[in-house]
C-alpha cells in the first residue's frame, strides 16, 4: 500500500497555494501555506516565508516533472 502510494507521488506534480484569510469577532485567520502533491496535502504554516517555502519546496519537487503538451514538444524537437 505505501509503496503504491510513494509511485504515485513520485510522478505528481507540487503546488504551493495560500488558504484566504477571514475576519471575525475583531480577529482575523487564515492564510497558511498549503503544499499539495498529487492528492495530498500538507500545511506548512501562516506568513510569507511559509509561502515562500512551500513555492521553493514545490520547485525542488518539480525540477524534473515534465508537463509540455505534446505538441510543443512535437515543434520544439522539429525546430530542434
Amino acid at each position: 500500500m505505501h509503496s503504491d502510494l510513494i509511485a504515485k507521488l513520485g510522478t505528481a506534480k507540487a503546488q504551493a497555494s495560500q488558504l484566504p484569510y477571514r475576519d471575525g469577532d475583531g480577529y482575523s485567520w487564515g492564510g497558511e501555506a498549503v503544499l499539495t502533491i498529487g492528492s495530498r496535502s500538507i500545511m506548512i504554516g501562516a506568513g510569507k516565508e511559509a509561502l515562500a517555502l512551500a513555492h521553493e519546496i514545490a520547485r525542488r519537487w518539480n525540477v524534473d516533472y515534465d508537463d509540455a503538451p505534446d505538441a510543443l514538444k512535437a515543434l520544439e524537437a522539429r525546430d530542434g
